[in-house]
């Protein structure tokens, strides 16, 4: 965060799940999962109290026991500027994420980025063009997606087209650690 500050840069999209996540041990989001008012993120409001850039990622958030609910988070100067929890869960070939993932009951809101309207949501929402909808009619320019997929960069375009990719005029998208794209 540090360096991309530094740096000038006013929106930064890590990766979804960043405090712990292990396609193998599926359990260990969930016993890493931390509440808002962690420590986990008491350090990084610390990190985005020195400077204006916001910061969006996905961490668990505990909600029912043994449960957690995949809360996207936004930061600008300390503060959590926006949340929002996961709607569409993975369940799909080996990955059931609702086996141990709660789903959120609303629609990501529309995040002001130095003049820029930012969409929120996370990873498998693009699955759901009515979303990126929604969030084009909120007047959102860019959708921020922090991600946790594995594919090919030409896959990972097809979806965005299949997904509404006309709905806002860019996608942000982390992707796992594999880069920005």
């Amino acid at each position: 965060m540090a360096q991309a500050a530094d740096r000038g840069v006013s929106l930064l999209v890590l990766p979804e799940g960043i405090l712990a996540r292990d396609d193998i041990d599926l359990d260990l989001p969930i016993r890493a999962a931390q509440p808002l008012d962690g420590a986990f993120m008491t350090r990084l409001q610390e990190e985005s109290a020195h400077n204006n850039m916001t910061t969006i990622f996905t961490i668990l958030v505990p909600s029912t026991p043994g449960r957690a609910v995949n809360m996207l988070v936004a930061l600008r100067a300390g503060h959590i500027v926006a949340r929002y929890a996961k709607l569409h869960l993975y369940d799909a070939f080996s990955m059931q994420e609702s086996q141990s993932i709660d789903a959120g009951t609303v629609i990501a809101p529309v995040l002001d980025v130095e003049g820029v309207k930012v969409g929120l949501m996370t990873c498998y929402d693009l699955r759901f063009p009515d979303m990126a909808l929604a969030l084009a009619l909120q007047g959102a320019d860019v959708l921020a997606l922090p991600t946790g997929w594995g594919s090919r960069p030409v896959e990972r375009a097809a979806v965005v087209d299949a997904a509404g990719g006309e709905s806002a005029g860019y996608h942000l998208l982390y992707d796992c650690g594999r880069g920005v794209w």
